[in-house]
């Protein structure tokens, strides 16, 4: 068990916490909650909500994996998005989804999110319900592949104007996207539509 009391000094050095789900399964929190296997015969780490990860991690690259931002994999096959994305952002709407995952701000209407992936799928990351959440389309765009919330790098996301003030200031005929200069994103539903 020597693995182990190294992986909880270096947790503890990086300020990552350790909890041990018994069975040689550790979960290490930090920015990124991080399942690894230590004792397992190939020493595998993944970050929850990717698609699997490296074999043979130390428990230094183990304890990193849980503070950066997972790697753009070229090459690698992304998830797939699954279809009936209204449906799944109105069933995320209905669970109390209200505020944007970029800017923070509240949305006005249902008509003004878009689905967000927390670990963008480009990253290794899920189309799965706990890999979901709701953003403005300027915000998911400029957000694009990158985890701007994990660099703490001024972005373009970060200087975002608040959506509030541009959800007053956007002509109707333009909405957000065409405030910021982007083109739309889909056609808008009909008046009267369900959801989905």
């Amino acid at each position: 068990m020597a693995s182990v009391a190294k992986l909880l000094k270096t947790a503890e050095k990086y300020g990552v916490k350790v909890v041990d789900c018994g069975n040689g399964h550790f979960q290490l929190e930090g920015r990124l909650l991080v399942n690894y296997y230590p004792t397992s015969k190939y020493q595998t780490a993944y970050v929850a909500g990717t698609v699997g990860g490296p074999r043979g991690v130390d428990e230094f690259r183990a304890v990193m994996m849980a503070l950066k931002t997972p790697i753009l994999a070229p090459g690698k096959e992304k998830a797939k998005r699954k279809n009936g994305t209204r449906l799944i952002r109105w069933k995320l709407w209905q669970l109390g989804y209200r505020h944007c995952y970029v800017c923070k701000c509240a949305f006005n209407s249902f008509d003004e999110t878009t689905l967000e992936h927390i670990i963008p799928l480009d990253r290794g990351g899920l189309d799965h319900p706990n890999n979901r959440t709701l953003s403005h389309e300027p915000c998911n765009r400029l957000r694009a592949n990158n985890m701007p919330e994990l660099e703490g790098a001024q972005t373009p996301v970060n200087v975002l104007p608040r959506m509030d003030v541009l959800v007053q200031a956007a002509p109707p005929s333009k909405g957000m996207a065409g405030l910021l200069g982007l083109p739309p994103m889909g056609n808008p539903p009909a008046e009267g539509d369900p959801p989905w």
